[in-house]
C-alpha cells in the first residue's frame, strides 16, 4: 500500500527542509574571458581559477586558467559568479 502524501499536497522543498545551497544573484551578462568562481557540485563550495570560454543556450563553457584545459561539463548561470564577487 502506498503511504505517500494526500492528494493535492505538495512535498516539502529542499529549502523548507533547510538543506539547500545558498543562492546568489544570477549574472545574465558574463562574457568569454571573464574570470569566474565555479560552484563545486559535490560540496557546494565556490572554487576560483576558471574563466568563461563560450556561452551557448544558457550553458557556459569554462576553462581552468592554470593549464588552459576546457572542462567537459557545462554550467548554468547559478553555478558561476564573477571572481571579483568572491564572498
Amino acid at each position: 500500500m502506498f503511504t505517500g502524501l494526500p492528494f493535492g499536497a505538495e512535498a516539502p522543498g529542499v529549502r523548507e527542509r533547510g538543506d539547500a545551497m545558498l543562492e546568489y544573484p544570477r549574472h545574465p551578462h558574463l562574457d568569454p574571458g571573464t574570470a569566474v568562481l565555479v560552484r563545486n557540485r559535490f560540496d557546494g563550495a565556490w572554487v576560483g581559477g576558471f574563466e568563461l570560454t563560450d556561452v551557448r543556450e544558457q550553458q557556459y563553457e569554462v576553462r581552468r586558467r592554470s593549464d588552459r584545459v576546457v572542462l567537459p561539463a557545462r554550467f548554468d548561470e547559478s553555478e558561476l559568479r564573477p571572481e571579483a564577487e568572491e564572498r
